[in-house]
């Protein structure tokens, strides 16, 4: 396995982040993968909703988009997921809003006691809340993208009474 680490803040913090993404992707939830890319986490006390966007250019034509949260005594609360595909020019991520009620056909999930919630959602019916206490829990959607191509990553994310939760997102190929 190979493994990519963006320094896309202070150097420290990620110094201390890249031992946790060492430790996560080191276990039988993404061991799997030939790659893994860190593009995002966070250590964090409670907020609410909040917009989060990253971007990626694919080098794969299947790629694994996945969530991995901690909580200690709280919730994550992810709503209104979209992958958008600048050449495809269309959102390829699929049931991002849970408003089908389930996670079944569309997500994987591991070591993790995350649920279809219908008590914080960010709008419409449905969210994905995660409890996951000590290790990480995982989310995951094994999408098809387009090789060379910007996709552009999108989604709302709250921490409920959690201080000291984290959070990743990571790529597997």
């Amino acid at each position: 396995m190979s493994l990519a680490f963006f320094f896309s803040s202070s150097f420290n913090l990620n110094f201390i982040y890249l031992h946790i993404f060492l430790g996560l992707t080191t276990n039988l939830c993404v061991a799997s993968f030939t790659n893994i890319v860190h593009i995002r986490s966070s250590r964090c006390t409670d907020f609410t909703y909040q917009r989060i966007r990253d971007g990626f250019i694919a080098r794969s034509s299947r790629t694994v988009i996945i969530f991995a949260f901690q909580q200690t005594i709280g919730y994550w609360d992810i709503d209104n997921i979209t992958l958008w595909d600048y050449q495809a020019n269309q959102n390829i991520f699929r049931n991002g809003d849970f408003e089908s009620g389930s996670l079944s056909p569309d997500y994987t999930q591991c070591q993790s006691v995350g649920y279809i919630s219908n008590s914080s959602e960010f709008d419409g019916r449905y969210c994905y809340s995660d409890r996951t206490n000590v290790q990480f829990g995982y989310l995951m959607q094994n999408v098809s993208t387009t090789v060379g191509s910007y996709h552009s990553l999108e989604f709302y994310l709250q921490n409920r009474n959690g201080s000291g939760s984290s959070y990743m997102v990571l790529l597997g190929t």
